[in-house]
């Protein structure tokens, strides 16, 4: 989770994790320079519960501080929240268990994106258009790849679960920038 500056957020996005169904993850944190009280309350959240780990890091964006939890994440399984966003309790659970079933390296969920002022009012929300769409080959997904790319859950990495196999197999990493 690469954390900015987004101290108002933290407690309802690390709750959601805390909270979640399936009690075998790993959360880390990476201060990315923050100039508010984030870095704080991530060693706050670390020394409440021993799944999450903090690294603290001069900034150099949401892609270098993934990258950083990268190399050490020891999971089967990776995702990547935004530190202002929330997840269903049984999200994580359920998405793992389907990606067994049919075998598959990504899955894509529902997400809402909201927009905030500053002083935290809700400025705009937009829900993803998620269909239940299985592809069997890298040929299928390109054939369908339009009504991919307009449907939200393309933007980001955060509505995603990857197989952490994956990218370590194609040493995967975000741009620095």
């Amino acid at each position: 989770m690469p954390v900015y500056n987004t101290a108002r957020f933290l407690d309802r996005s690390v709750d959601s994790i805390l909270n979640q169904t399936m009690s075998d993850w790993e959360l880390i944190m990476v201060d990315d320079g923050s100039t508010d009280e984030s870095g704080s309350k991530c060693d706050a959240f670390a020394q409440k519960d021993v799944r999450i780990k903090v690294i603290h890091k001069s900034n150099g964006g949401a892609g270098s501080a993934r990258n950083s939890a990268l190399e050490v994440a020891s999971g089967e399984y990776v995702a990547f929240p935004d530190s202002d966003d929330w997840i269903d309790s049984d999200a994580y659970s359920y998405c793992i268990e389907q990606m067994d079933k049919k075998g598959v390296d990504l899955l894509l969920f529902g997400s809402i994106n909201t927009v905030y002022t500053d002083d935290g009012k809700v400025v705009s929300e937009k829900q993803g258009n998620v269909q239940k769409l299985f592809y069997e080959s890298a040929a299928e997904c390109r054939r369908n790849w339009c009504e991919l790319v307009t449907s939200l859950p393309m933007d980001g990495p955060s509505n995603k679960i990857y197989k952490m196999s994956i990218l370590k197999q194609y040493n995967l990493r975000f741009p620095n920038i």
